[in-house]
């Protein structure tokens, strides 16, 4: 693994030399240092050690949160009572959210989805996808530590002031719960929460056009008992078109010591081929015009022939072959296709022997 495959960004605050690491595919390894005295950010180039960038935040920034895919920073500004949201492909801040009053603390859910701060009698939520605040959550009095537990469904804070926890649900944003506890609390252990099960999911070889799915696809497997559900479901039919997405979601049969998981595969699905039925024809007189009495291909699926030579042709005395194109009116899902078919042109002595030979025989 070369640097510039291994870590994407250090994450430090100055004051309190706090070290964070985020594993992405980056263009390079680069740090983000927090300056407490001086409102920036800085950026050090971790393989030579040099500062490639130095960005203007807000006052006092005492904490940061990387985004989930590594594109974003978001610098907690205790001093200004605000989020500053770099970009970190262009080093530049392109947004400022102003939170509660005196922030001491931001945190990430773990999809991304989502950043928290905690101010001194309230919770901000910041949705990640539009970088605005959402929600404003008032908690107890003077809280001074917050946490996510794993699955994300609630935000715990100890309320220094009033011997308290509060308890915030993720997806109301209101505190569903207030548990009194013993004197001044001032920090919350670690949540061991639910595991999610691993899911071994492998994309689906090619389908063509018309193939139901079926377990041949549909074969997500996990060592936890359970089941899974499919989306889109066995025996749909997909159109033509590649990179589609199959979606599953497993269930464990154990609810208590595991989450439900999901997973995603692409599959690729190729146009068919549309099938031609076209006997090859009796044999023609000389001179009589090709019609559709020879010209006279079918298929199942809708669509126009096109034949060479053409209705109306005289074919010269031998053998000749016909060729039809056909091009389907469906052309996502399928693709042109042609046919031949064999016609003599015979004489009218020759079909005089042919008449004769029969009445004989």
């Amino acid at each position: 693994m070369t640097n510039k495959q291994k870590s994407c960004f250090l994450a430090f605050i100055s004051a309190a030399m706090v070290l964070m690491l985020l594993s992405t595919a980056c263009a390079a390894p680069f740090a983000h240092i927090e300056n407490n005295s001086n409102k920036m950010v800085s950026l050090p180039y971790l393989v030579n050690n040099t500062i490639t960038a130095t960005i203007s935040v807000g006052e006092n920034p005492t904490g940061v949160v990387i985004s989930s895919d590594g594109t974003k920073v978001y610098v907690l500004n205790s001093g200004s009572n605000s989020v500053s949201v770099i970009n970190v492909a262009k080093n530049t801040v392109v947004a400022t959210m102003s939170v509660g009053l005196y922030p001491m603390a931001i945190t990430i859910d773990s999809d991304g989805k989502k950043v928290y701060v905690l101010s001194t009698e309230n919770v901000s939520v910041i949705d990640t996808s539009t970088n605005t605040v959402t929600a404003t959550v008032s908690v107890g009095q003077d809280p001074l530590d917050f946490t996510i537990i794993p699955d994300g469904t609630k935000v715990y804070t100890t309320n220094h002031d009033d011997n308290s926890v509060s308890v915030i649900d993720t997806a109301t944003n209101t505190v569903t719960a207030t548990v009194n506890v013993g004197n001044a609390p001032q920090s919350l252990g670690q949540f061991i929460g639910k595991t999610a099960p691993a899911i071994t999911w492998n994309n689906p070889i090619d389908i063509v056009y018309g193939t139901a799915l079926s377990n041949t696809q549909l074969d997500a497997t996990s060592s936890i008992p359970g089941s899974f559900t499919y989306n889109p479901p066995s025996g749909t039919v997909l159109s033509a078109g590649q990179n589609q997405q199959l979606n599953t979601t497993f269930t464990p049969n154990d609810n208590v010591n595991y989450t439900q998981a999901n997973a995603t595969v692409l599959i690729n699905v190729t146009q068919a081929t549309p099938a031609i039925t076209w006997k090859n024809p009796t044999d023609l007189v000389y001179g009589t015009k090709l019609s559709s009495s020879q010209l006279n291909a079918i298929s199942s699926v809708s669509g126009i022939c096109s034949y060479n030579p053409p209705l109306g042709t005289v074919l010269s005395v031998g053998t000749h072959t016909l060729t039809t194109s056909f091009k389907p009116t469906d052309t996502i899902d399928y693709t042109t296709a042609s046919a031949t078919a064999s016609i003599n042109a015979i004489t009218p002595v020759q079909e005089i022997n042919q008449m004769t030979t029969s009445i004989q025989n």
